[in-house]
């Protein structure tokens, strides 16, 4: 099982005692299994000794002590304890229940397994033969108290270790030493069949999720330094991007009054001076009410598609650059061209459809800064425990920042629309100020490692800028990420879904003030209810993703009942309460899944292990999967004025939300059936450990 502790070719340095160092006790233990394995070949006897040694053996004398429960920040440590040419040992630990030691092989050697803490479970594979990569899974053992588990070279050779509770501990004794073997990681590539026959792959694999842990040097070592930090990182990337969305809330907000000021005779298209006379001799307006509903549509387009585009750049820049710089720059910019878009005309009376479709793209360039840079300084503090949890609360930004932006209209809409655009760019250019000031991308106590070993190596000088903060492996490209597994399945469902998603976020005010004929600040604070929903989707989903260990079921049962709600608000009345309430939950069956698959996925297929412990893939991935969907909701925006100007009406526009809705949940289809039948499995094998009896605490088990 020390895979880690092996071949120099393995990423994880470990630190190893000799047989002076050790307690005698662990002297003794060392000394007999040595005498038990004089030749590289275990004949079952020895191995009923070795196991007898292991069963006898008192870890509480061995001089090791593990980490204090709930104490580790890492999903693993190792440490090795003793090797020479015939044995091997070492001790290896779990943070958290379901914390997984990979598939991984021992070429012609034994391994015995005890647990020190809590309850594991050993899933292995038996070789069929040497000439192809085609094993039999062999039954699943559940390991505790003084249970043994044995592998070896004809059987259960290639496994992987799971933690069935918080903070499991397991003593790995491997006959003979590594010498000069190498041990191979796989993954599971097809199978298993009816014959429970399974085909597979290997995989290489980098443990940036395990250290070595010296247990002589006491608790400390593991503890958790970094929660405050943590928490005012949370706090600061959770705001500074919920201000991205407020000021991008602006328009959707003052599209009535931006319509009627343009549709009236005291606005009228710029021709450098030259008045547009009708045949009466008074002006004309900058915009016919049909053609203002459709430019207005053409720049929610306009600002998606160059969202869009930018997405993919600057997530490949903020795996190449401090994302501080990149996100700092996007709130910065986005301030100044959000004031000259909507602020500037009216002041000048200077009204251009070049100049506004010129300046609302800009405003999409430099919004697009922030997604992905924030998503990767959140993986660079946060690990995969409750991921589901804590990326579902912090992607609830989004619609959190929706809110608050509607908030800021409605206060200073009474003022004239022009004030809404400058309030909400001057509180975005405050907070990337802050957020420039204070923000720090990585922690700055995390271990420092080698580039050797593919690693995060901290930088420690004042001028951080100057050096990549992580600078050890090569960043990804964009058809490298794009081909990784499950990533293209994902953007192509999160295409449909922020089609449906975003013209809600463009269109939903209009709609109410437009169809209800309500008062513009109220459709605003009314059109909240749709981010509360959004919000209790983000965190309750993420909740139950975690609980179940998988993502797509949650996502796709939320997807098809916002079908049927869909179908239910095409045809609501206006009344303000029902209203309400059905925004609630279309909020929470649409926006809820977009932020999950944006924030919570967007990490897990930037981490995945294909990636080799690749930490410059997250941003890249990130815009990917927002830049994808942000393309699908450039289209959405032209559509729907279309739609919506037709004779269907908005009628038309919510089943059109349907069919997109349902082609959403279409692409992730086979990711669907894969997990539930996972579940199964895993449901399975859980009942079964529940109705079978407990092992033998003194006999041994084969694997």
């Amino acid at each position: 099982m020390d895979c880690a502790a092996g071949p120099s070719h393995l990423t994880v340095p470990s630190i190893s005692r000799s047989k002076e160092e050790s307690p005698e006790m662990l002297r003794q233990f060392i000394r007999r299994c040595s005498e038990l394995c004089p030749t590289h070949h275990i004949s079952n006897d020895t191995q009923q000794k070795l196991i007898a040694e292991l069963q006898k053996l008192d870890f509480s004398k061995i001089g090791f002590r593990l980490p204090k429960k709930g104490t580790m920040r890492v999903p693993m440590f190792s440490s090795d304890v003793f090797e020479n040419d015939r044995i091997h040992c070492s001790i290896f630990g779990f943070r958290r229940m379901d914390d997984v030691l990979p598939l991984h092989d021992h070429p012609d050697m034994y391994g015995f397994i005890r647990v020190i803490r809590g309850q594991i479970q050993v899933d292995s594979y038996s070789w069929l033969n040497d000439e192809s990569l085609e094993a039999r899974a062999e039954a699943p053992v559940v390991l505790s108290d003084q249970n043994v588990a044995v592998v070896g070279p004809s059987r259960g050779n290639v496994h992987r270790i799971t933690a069935l509770t918080d903070d499991a501990a397991f003593f790995d004794l491997l006959v003979p030493g590594y010498i000069d073997r190498i041990c191979e990681y796989y993954r599971v590539a097809e199978g298993p069949d009816s014959r429970g026959v399974c085909l597979l792959e290997p995989m290489h694999m980098n443990y940036n999720f395990m250290v070595a842990y010296p247990g002589n040097k006491g608790d400390c070592l593991m503890a958790d330094r970094n929660g405050y930090r943590k928490a005012f990182v949370f706090a600061l990337t959770f705001f500074s991007y919920g201000l991205y969305h407020a000021s991008r809330k602006t328009l959707s907000g003052v599209k009535k009054s931006m319509m009627d000021e343009w549709t009236s005779n005291e606005t009228h298209k710029f021709h450098f001076g030259d008045d547009v006379h009708d045949g009466n001799g008074t002006l004309e307006p900058f915009f016919p009410t049909d053609d203002a509903n459709t430019f207005l549509g053409l720049l929610d387009s306009i600002f998606m598609g160059a969202y869009a585009a930018a997405l993919f750049v600057w997530g490949c820049l903020g795996d190449r650059y401090n994302p501080r710089n990149v996100v700092t720059i996007g709130m910065v910019f986005s301030a100044i061209t959000l004031t000259a878009f909507g602020a500037i005309p009216h002041f000048t009376h200077f009204y251009s459809v070049s100049y506004y479709i010129l300046t609302y793209l800009l405003f999409g360039v430099f919004q697009a800064c922030g997604w992905p840079s924030e998503v990767a300084i959140m993986a660079n503090w946060f690990g995969k425990a409750n991921r589901g949890f804590v990326m579902g609360f912090w992607s609830s930004c989004q619609p959190i920042g929706n809110i608050f932006g509607s908030l800021v209209i409605s206060l200073t809409l009474r003022f004239g629309y022009q004030y809404t655009f400058v309030t909400n760019s001057l509180i975005v250019l405050l907070g990337g100020v802050v957020f420039f000031a204070l923000i720090q991308p990585t922690p700055k106590d995390s271990s420092e490692r080698s580039s050797e070993e593919g690693e995060v190596e901290e930088n420690f000088s004042d001028d951080e800028d100057d050096v990549p903060l992580v600078h050890t492996s090569e960043p990804v490209g964009i058809w490298e990420a794009l081909l990784l597994p499950n990533v293209l399945p994902y953007c192509l469902c999160n295409a449909c879904l922020k089609f449906v998603n975003y013209a809600f976020f463009f269109w939903l005010p209009f709609y109410l003030a437009k169809n209800f004929g309500w008062d513009e600040s109220e459709a605003n604070r009314l059109s909240t209810w749709y981010d509360v929903g959004g919000i209790a989707g983000s965190i309750i989903g993420g909740i139950v993703s975690d609980r179940i260990g998988h993502r797509s079921p949650v996502i796709v049962t939320m997807l098809i009942t916002s079908l049927f709600t869909l179908f239910i608000y095409s045809g609501l009345g206006d009344d303000k309460l029902v209203n309400s309430l059905v925004m609630v939950v279309l909020g929470f069956t649409i926006s809820g899944p977009y932020n999950l698959i944006v924030g919570t996925i967007s990490i897990d297929l930037g981490s995945q292990p294909e990636l080799n412990g690749n930490q410059q893939a997250m941003s890249t991935v990130s815009g990917i999967i927002d830049g994808t969907g942000s393309a699908g909701s450039a289209i959405g925006q032209l559509v729907v004025p279309i739609v919506q100007n037709s004779r269907v009406g908005w009628s038309g526009v919510f089943y059109l939300f349907i069919v997109m809705n349902a082609l959403s949940v279409f692409c992730l289809a086979r990711r669907f059936f894969l997990d539930v039948t996972l579940m199964k499995r895993a449901w399975q094998q859980r009942h079964d450990r529940e109705t079978e009896p407990l092992l033998s605490p003194a006999g041994p088990t084969g694997v």
